[in-house]
């Protein structure tokens, strides 16, 4: 062998799972130049030795004495040439050994004493994280006289003065897997045995910073590193003179041992310390400034967080051009803030502070630049989190979104990013988080999942945002995985009464009950569900008739089905049809008697006895039906809220609902009419109303009979009398007449209620005007209502402005009916499209449903400009279909206007948007804009926006003549000028008022406008 130019020094014991490998990774530069193998066996007994026999040059025993300096000088002792490379065992030579090989065959070698390469630290078995870190293995033996020092953590020790001559080798690379293998046994036993050696060296050298470095990386429990850590920082704050490389790393490893025991005050003195000793460090410029960034932030110093962050980016850039090899100190460090772990929770770190600064246009940036492979899964969820807070802000959230459900969907992509945790159940989670964000945001939420394409949620979003049967159609049309389709997808669809596709019942019945099981979780699901399956074809497939089985049984499963009892009824009638259809086609008639179906499944015993139940009761065989439920809860336990329904709510016979057919036909007639028209009369004098008349009780003419004596117009001539001087004269004397109590209680009402006037002179100053310009508006009302109890109501509200009367109020108000719904005139069914504008918590709503049904609407439009309330609608409505919340205001033209906050929420309004910082806006439409189908009736109670709401919807009022329930008590005009815009925008209107306010001042007058009879022309409804 000639002389060799490199020896290659190891020390090895018991590592048989890389010897080999490290070994054979040395071949290729053992063959491009002269080289030595020296090999020390301290102890092996696993086969270890064997290996090492078949590459080794010079192997020997070394007797293990604690100390690595002394085995790494004996095996110096045996190299003969110039250059000592120093390897271990769990690191191999990367192929690429260009540089190397230059390197050492140049006479440039001649120039340097010590060389630096790439120890490329791995932290995961996948060799995917890593860090990179210049390890000082290279060096020229000087004939023997190169040596090591320390008896672990041992360096190379100069037999000269100057500091020697040092090459980086950027391209060389010692790839070391020896942490990604370390189990918490091993690194235990490991830390315990570097301790023992340690505190040996501290005990000889207590102020040295090296030694305490090492003690804080190996000491056993974070107190101890802390106390290490102490020790060192007080010797650091004392240190003077220029930057010295060890007192650097000292810097480093004390900020890192104050962070990870949340010593965040420590930790920013420590950096403002290390600082000012030494600004131009390289180790201070990334792991320094990282450090800063971090205790900043979990100390909410978000704006201090940032400017470590962009000092850090600099940083980085300075690392990947190389250019931080020229400070001092990286030559002899790792960074320790450049691993995965770092990078994605700094990702996580600096899109919240930007966005708690609200600097949302860098917090986008950094969106559209993030890719969720390269985010930990804790740090990707807690910016999914984030964004979900402000989607309007973060234009990118969605495609961030969207790339991460298809990470979640690539299970090669999630095996490279070397995640720990398990696919699906992340992927839950956050199929979770999306839908706990709809749940929390409403209709709006979906305007960002909109954006994620053709991901699952993206088309779920699409069909929710749409009513379009064909648009729908196409949507799910390209669905190929049915699970991944978020639940209200599927409910929006069975709202709207709509098909699923064929593709859809080719599912097997164990994914279509799950399905239908998913969507049981739904509040919704019960009503939408009865809604759909009285609409939708009968089933023609055994797909369908099993998915409309699923839904029908699991409706009967989900809380409250039974609370509103028509729904119930409903659902009790499509099971019992669904599974006797079921048994029919699945079963051998034969086989369907008491004597076998034992061995049938227990809810298809269950069915089979509801079957028998039910026949009973159609025969008023009441014992065999109870008998028949009782058999059926043997056999299916858990449908024992539908026995007990069953039991409490007897089915309806066929008799019954032929009558409640009949019912319905009468209620059509006698909507067309007024109660007191003699129409109405010649049909309850039929033998066919007096059939139905008890099944009319509830929906016709429940309230007391009206009184018909027709209404004089003296006591509202008198009351439109005199100038406007004279009237405020009048309405000044009247209120003096009531005591200091009554008055008072008048004053408090209206600064409560400014919309008359904040206070007596102005409100007196309105009226009077009022009444005074206006008298043939309201004489033109007066004639136009419909009825005579209307009449009273307007003469007794205008006498109450005038003259303060209160008898007059107490005798006209509507103690029967609810606001709006007076049912002898406003007659409702399922064909019904509602507009509720000012919706407020819902209490319309619910009204609507107590006096109709919840299910007598096709859809229901919601309006209402307070957030809080809102939120309360979102709630109320939420168990029930085919109900659309919109936050917005409606007027006569598009617009942004400002919150006006009133005296409560119920009086809140709206005002021209100043565009004040921080000013509470709603987008104002007009409702011709904003819903495109056919209204059957609008509602409106939005405090004095009626009339710009009114010109906002003469478009739906001229073409469909929607009935209209409208509240005309804002002010002393709208009265009569509603009336007057309605009469212009379609003639022929009939018009009633009805009173349910108090008797103090007039409020809550309602305006009910019906359409035009059928075959009239422009009907004056009894003009005088």
């Amino acid at each position: 062998m000639s002389q060799p130019i490199l020896s290659i020094g190891i020390i090895f014991k018991n590592d048989i799972r890389c010897i080999e490998r490290c070994l054979s990774s040395l071949a290729p530069l053992r063959k491009a130049l002269p080289c030595q193998l020296v090999m020390a066996d301290t102890g092996s007994a696993d086969g270890s030795r064997a290996v090492a026999e078949k590459y080794a040059d010079v192997l020997f025993d070394f007797p293990w004495v604690n100390d690595f300096a002394a085995a790494r000088n004996a095996v110096l002792d045996r190299c003969t040439g110039d250059w000592c490379l120093t390897v271990d065992t769990d690191e191999w030579l990367d192929p690429d050994i260009g540089e190397l090989e230059s390197f050492l065959k140049s006479a440039e070698r001649e120039k340097f004493e010590v060389g630096s390469l790439i120890q490329r630290n791995y932290y995961d078995k996948q060799l995917r994280d890593y860090g990179d870190f210049f390890a000082m293995r290279l060096a020229q033996r000087r004939g023997g006289q190169l040596r090591y020092t320390g008896a672990i953590h041992e360096v190379f020790s100069f037999p000269y003065e100057a500091r020697p001559q040092h090459i980086v080798l950027s391209r060389t690379i010692l790839h070391h897997d020896g942490y990604a293998e370390m189990t918490p046994g091993y690194m235990r036993d490991k830390h315990r045995r570097n301790m023992a050696l340690l505190r040996n060296e501290l005990k000889r050298t207590p102020q040295d910073l090296r030694i305490l470095g090492y003690c804080m990386d190996s000491a056993e429990t974070p107190e101890e590193k802390l106390d290490y850590a102490r020790q060192a920082y007080t010797i650091l704050r004392g240190a003077q003179g220029a930057p010295q490389v060890d007192r650097i790393l000292a810097y480093q490893k004390c900020m890192r041992v104050f962070y990870n025991n949340k010593k965040f005050d420590r930790v920013r003195e420590c950096y403002n310390t290390w600082k000012a000793y030494s600004p131009e460090s390289a180790l201070l410029r990334l792991d320094g400034e990282t450090l800063a960034a971090a205790a900043a932030y979990y100390q909410d110093d978000y704006q201090a967080t940032m400017e470590h962050l962009e000092n850090r980016r600099q940083a980085l850039e300075e690392m990947e051009s190389r250019a931080d090899l020229r400070r001092s100190d990286r030559l002899y460090a790792q960074y320790d803030t450049t691993d995965r772990r770092w990078r994605s929770d700094l990702q996580a770190v600096a899109f919240h502070a930007l966005c708690v600064l609200q600097r949302y246009g860098e917090a986008d940036e950094l969106l559209r630049e993030a890719k969720p492979g390269e985010l930990r899964t804790k740090d990707r969820g807690f910016v999914v989190m984030e964004l979900l807070k402000h989607p309007e802000q973060l234009p990118s959230g969605a495609v961030f979104l969207r790339r991460c459900w298809e990470f979640y969907q690539d299970e090669a992509a999630w095996q490279e990013a070397g995640e720990d945790f398990d696919r699906l159940q992340v992927f839950g989670d956050f199929i979770s988080m999306l839908l706990n964000y709809l749940d929390r945001t409403g209709p709006e939420g979906w305007a960002l999942l909109a954006g994620m394409g053709d991901t699952a949620p993206g088309r779920s979003a699409r069909i929710v945002q749409s009513n379009d049967a064909e648009t729908i159609a196409g949507e799910w049309a390209q669905v190929t995985d049915w699970r991944q389709m978020f639940p209200q997808a599927y409910l929006h669809t069975l709202e709207l009464r709509l098909p699923l596709p064929e593709s859809f019942y080719q599912q097997n019945a164990e994914q279509l009950a799950a399905l239908a099981a998913e969507l049981g979780k739904r509040v919704l699901l019960p009503r939408a569900a009865l809604d759909w399956l009285s609409h939708i074809d009968p089933p023609a497939t055994p797909g369908q008739l099993a998915w409309q089985l699923d839904l029908a049984t699991v409706a009967l499963r989900a809380p409250g089905w039974n609370k509103d009892v028509p729904v119930g009824q409903g659902l009790c009638e499509q099971y019992a049809v669904l599974s006797a259809t079921w048994l029919d086609n699945v079963y051998n008639p034969e086989l369907l008697n008491a004597g076998d179906i034992a061995v049938l499944p227990g809810m298809h015993r269950f069915a089979w006895q509801l079957r028998q139940a039910l026949a009973a009761w159609e025969k008023g065989d009441e014992l065999g039906y109870v008998r028949g439920l009782g058999a059926a809860l043997d056999a299916a336990p858990a449908m024992k809220e539908t026995v007990d329904f069953l039991l409490e709510h007897k089915p309806k016979t066929a008799a019954q609902r032929q009558l409640e057919e009949l019912a319905e036909q009468v209620k059509a007639i006698l909507s067309r009419y007024a109660p007191d028209d003699p129409a109405v009369a010649a049909l309850k004098a039929s033998p066919a109303y007096q059939k139905v008349a008890p099944l009319l009780k509830e929906a016709v003419a429940a309230a007391a009979p009206q009184e018909t004596t027709p209404v004089s117009p003296k006591p509202l001539e008198e009351a439109l009398a005199g100038t406007r001087q004279e009237i405020a004269a009048s309405a000044l004397k009247s209120l003096g007449r009531w005591g200091a109590d009554a008055q008072k209680v008048r004053l408090d009402y209206w600064k409560k209620f400014p919309l008359w006037g904040k206070n007596e002179g102005e409100v007196t100053a309105n009226l009077s005007a009022a009444l005074s310009e206006h008298g043939q508006d309201f004489r033109w009302l007066f004639g136009r209502l419909g009825d005579e109890q209307s009449r009273r109501v307007l003469t007794a509200v205008v006498r109450n402005w005038r003259y303060y009367e209160m008898e007059p109020l107490e005798r006209v108000a509507d103690n029967e009916n609810d606001d709006y719904f007076d049912r002898a005139l406003l007659h409702c069914d399922e064909n019904e499209v509602v507009a509720d504008l000012g919706a407020y918590v819902g209490d319309t709503f619910l009204s609507y449903v107590k006096n109709y049904g919840s299910m007598a609407y096709r859809r229901y439009y919601c309006y209402e400009i307070t957030k809080e309330s809102f939120d309360v609608l979102r709630r109320v409505t939420a168990a029930y279909p085919r109900v659309v919340l919109r936050r917005k205001g409606a007027g006569a033209a598009p617009g942004v206007m400002k919150m006006e906050t009133g005296a409560d929420a119920s009086a809140n309004g709206l005002a021209e948007n100043t565009g004040a910082a921080g000013a509470d806006t709603v987008d104002i439409v007009p409702l011709d804009q904003d819903i495109t189908e056919p209204l059957t009736l609008i509602k409106m109670d939005i405090e004095g926006m009626e009339q710009a709401a009114l010109q906002g919807c003469a478009g739906h009022i001229r073409q469909e003549r929607p009935k209209l329930a409208l509240s005309v008590y804002h002010n002393f005009e709208d009265i009569w000028k509603l009336p007057r815009m309605i009469d212009e925008m379609a003639p022929g209107y009939r018009f009633y008022l009805r009173y349910h306010g108090g008797d103090a001042w007039p409020s809550e007058i309602t305006l009910l406008a019906l359409p035009p009879e059928e075959n009239s022309a422009e009907n004056e409804g009894g003009a005088r």
